[in-house]
C-alpha cells in the first residue's frame, strides 16, 4: 500500500508513525543539549564542566538516557519474547502502514519510545513552566502524544493492544527507574549494568537465533518485499551501547563533581 492509498484517519496514524519513530525524539534531544551549552556560556560556565545544571542539562541527559538505554532494553525484550505483530499471524489485519515494521511486536517501541515525552511533561512541571502558556501547551501536547501514538501503531495493525500496553508499561517503569538513578551516586553503574545485560541477551539471540514459524516470515516477505530478517541488527546495537555507556560516564562525573 502506498501512502496515497492511506485516507482520514489511517493517514494521520501513518504521520504520528513516522514522526514516532525516533528521529523527531533525536533531534528534540539535540536542541535540549544545544540550549544547555547556550545556558552554560550565558552564565559563564565551562561548556564540559562535569555539574550538570538541573533544566537545560540534566533535562537534555535524562531523554538522551530515555531513549538510547530504553531503545537497547526494547530490543532485549522484542528478541527475548519473540511475540509477532498481528498481520503476521492474522491475514484479516494486513498492514496498513506504507512500510510495515518487519521486527518482533512485544513490546511496542513506539508506545515505550512516546512515553519519554510524559517524562519531559513531567520534567517541565518540576521546573515551575506551568506559570507560562507555552509551558502548560508543551506539558498537554507532551502527555496528549502518549495515546495517540498507541491509537497509532493498532489503527495500522503494527501492533496489538497488549503490545502497546506493554510499551506503556515498561516505558512508564523505565521512566520512573530513570529518575531514580539520577539521585543515587550509584546509578551510573545500574545504567551500564542495564546496557551490559541488554547487549548480552541481545548477542545471544543472535548467536542463537529464535526460531520462527515460516508463516510469519512469508507474511512479512509478502509486506516489504524483502526477505525477513529476525535477528538484532549488529550496528544498531553497538551503537546503542556506545552512547549508553558515554551517558553512564556523564551521570558518574557528575556525582564526583
Amino acid at each position: 500500500m502506498s501512502a496515497h492509498d492511506l485516507s482520514g484517519l489511517h493517514l494521520a496514524a501513518h504521520l504520528i508513525s513516522v514522526v514516532g519513530k525516533g528521529g523527531a525524539y533525536i533531534a528534540l534531544c539535540l536542541a535540549l543539549s544545544l540550549a544547555a551549552l547556550w545556558r552554560r556560556r550565558a552564565q559563564g560556565r565551562a561548556l564540559f564542566e562535569a555539574r550538570l545544571e538541573p533544566h537545560f542539562d540534566l533535562l537534555a541527559w535524562r531523554l538522551w538516557v530515555y531513549w538510547v538505554v530504553g531503545t537497547l532494553i526494547n530490543q532485549a525484550l522484542k528478541f527475548s519474547l519473540a511475540q509477532p505483530r498481528p498481520w503476521w499471524s492474522d491475514p484479516s489485519t494486513s498492514p496498513l502502514s506504507p512500510h510495515p515494521s518487519d521486527g518482533f511486536g512485544m513490546p511496542s517501541g513506539h508506545a515505550q519510545g512516546s512515553v519519554g515525552l510524559a517524562l519531559l511533561a513531567y520534567s517541565l512541571w518540576r521546573m515551575g513552566v506551568l506559570q507560562h502558556l507555552w509551558g502548560r501547551v508543551a506539558v498537554v501536547a507532551s502527555l496528549a502524544w502518549v495515546p495517540l501514538t498507541m491509537w497509532a501503531r493498532v489503527d495500522l495493525h503494527a501492533h496489538s493492544v497488549a503490545q502497546v500496553s506493554a510499551g506503556l508499561c515498561v516505558g512508564v517503569v523505565w521512566a520512573w527507574a530513570l529518575t531514580r538513578l539520577e539521585e543515587s551516586a550509584r546509578g551510573w553503574l545500574a545504567l551500564l549494568a542495564l546496557t551490559l545485560l541488554s547487549a548480552l541477551t541481545l548477542g545471544l539471540h543472535l548467536t542463537h537465533p529464535v526460531e520462527t514459524p515460516e508463516a510469519w516470515r512469508a507474511a512479512i516477505e509478502a509486506a516489504t518485499g524483502e526477505q525477513a530478517f529476525m535477528l538484532p541488527k549488529l550496528k544498531v546495537v553497538g551503537a546503542l551501547c556506545i552512547a549508553s555507556s558515554g551517558l553512564s560516564w556523564a551521570l558518574w562525573r557528575h556525582h564526583r563533581a
